[in-house]
């Protein structure tokens, strides 16, 4: 039984929103939303199959993060499932408005080598 391609998103969504909080992102103060969404489905996976999300950050803005989110086989990275291009614009959580990414993620994006300035 072959995984569902809108399982993929939830995917995705799950691990871009732990990827932000993992480098320091203020999940309380700072909303982290999904403006685009790309999905290229490469390979059928099933049930049986342990995947695994990989992030990738192409692109820091002032108030958002392009990022390349890869599913693949847990036990070879070299089997990609999906690959996911995501647009995360970052908004106050108080006042709904845009914001800029704020400083936690952006030092978490510098520690991890993702970005080369934050």
């Amino acid at each position: 039984q072959h995984i569902n391609n809108v399982s993929y998103a939830t995917y995705i969504e799950a691990a871009r929103y732990e990827f932000f909080k993992t480098i320091g992102g203020d999940v309380r103060n700072e909303l982290a939303l999904t403006k685009h969404l790309h999905i290229d489905y490469l390979h059928p996976a099933t049930l049986y199959d342990d995947l695994v999300s990989l992030v990738h950050v192409l692109k820091l803005g002032n108030s958002s993060l392009e990022m390349e989110i890869y599913i693949a086989n847990a036990n070879d990275h070299e089997k990609v499932y999906a690959k996911a291009v995501v647009l995360q614009i970052h908004c106050c959580a108080k006042t709904g408005k845009v914001c800029r990414v704020g400083d936690g993620a952006r030092a978490g994006l510098k520690r991890i080598g993702q970005v080369d300035e934050a």
